[in-house]
């Protein structure tokens, strides 16, 4: 039984119907989303609701709230994005994945901007004053 709003009532969607989407999910998505966006290609387990449903029946069906994920990712990165923390890793560019990052403010995301400091060496560990290099200055 559904309430006007969609929740869940006493009975659980994670039966055979689910298992069948589930499923079918992963054969079209069978990498995980989150070691895809890390230049990783790791086999997805875990279809996982973007957005959490908390019993909401239309937002529990939406495939467009679905992501497939490997177990590490759903049970570590995923909570703790939903616990409130952060996502933590970077992109395959270097680029952290939390779009919170302070990396993400004031245009340091730009890829016109990061290609722009990286021709001026302004971000690499390595360059010391006075050396336009990217080395390491061994003088």
């Amino acid at each position: 039984m559904t309430s006007r709003m969609g929740l869940m009532a006493s009975k659980s969607p994670y039966n055979s119907r689910w298992r069948k989407a589930r499923e079918s999910y992963l054969r079209l998505h069978p990498l995980c989303a989150m070691c895809l966006e890390r230049g990783r290609s790791t086999v997805a387990t875990v279809v996982d609701h973007i957005i959490p449903h908390r019993g909401d029946r239309v937002i529990f069906w939406n495939t467009d709230n679905w992501q497939a994920l490997c177990k590490p990712c759903h049970d570590r990165h995923k909570q703790r994005i939903e616990a409130g923390g952060i996502a933590s890793g970077c992109n395959a560019e270097g680029i952290p994945i939390d779009p919170g990052h302070h990396w993400h403010s004031e245009g340091r995301g730009d890829k016109k901007a990061i290609a722009r400091r990286a021709s001026n060496g302004a971000d690499s560990f390595f360059t010391a004053p006075g050396n336009s290099g990217g080395g390491i200055d061994n003088e």
